[in-house]
C-alpha cells in the first residue's frame, strides 16, 4: 500500500537532542489540520485515539491532538499522520512503517 501523509509536520528541532518540541509540533499539526479539506478532516477525526482523563488534568480533551499523537509516525526527522495505515496500526504500538 502506498499512501502520502494527510499531515506532515516538518521537524521543528529537538529539545536537548532528545525529543521534539511538542508545543511547536502541536501548533504545526493544528494549523495543517485546519487547512485540510473537510472530508480529509472528517477521515482523520474518525481515527481511534488513546488517552486517559487523568493525563489531561481535568481539562477538556482536544480530540484532534489525541488522535494525532495516537496515530502519528516518524518520517526520518519529520512526523506524519497516515489515515489508512493508522487504521492498520490500531494497537498503538508500531506495526506499520513508512518507506
Amino acid at each position: 500500500m502506498q499512501e502520502m501523509p494527510a499531515i506532515r509536520v516538518y521537524s521543528p528541532g529537538f529539545i536537548q537532542s532528545i525529543s521534539y518540541n511538542k508545543t511547536e509540533v502541536d501548533r504545526q499539526a493544528r494549523q495543517l489540520f485546519d487547512n485540510l479539506p473537510k472530508d480529509t478532516q472528517d477521515e482523520i477525526m474518525s481515527l481511534a485515539a488513546h488517552y486517559r482523563l487523568e493525563e489531561e488534568g481535568g481539562h477538556e480533551i482536544d480530540l484532534f491532538m489525541a488522535i494525532f499523537h495516537s496515530n502519528v509516525q516518524t518520517l526520518g526527522i519529520d512526523i506524519g499522520l497516515f489515515v489508512k495505515s493508522s487504521r492498520i496500526n490500531h494497537s498503538y504500538r508500531p506495526n506499520a512503517g513508512y518507506s
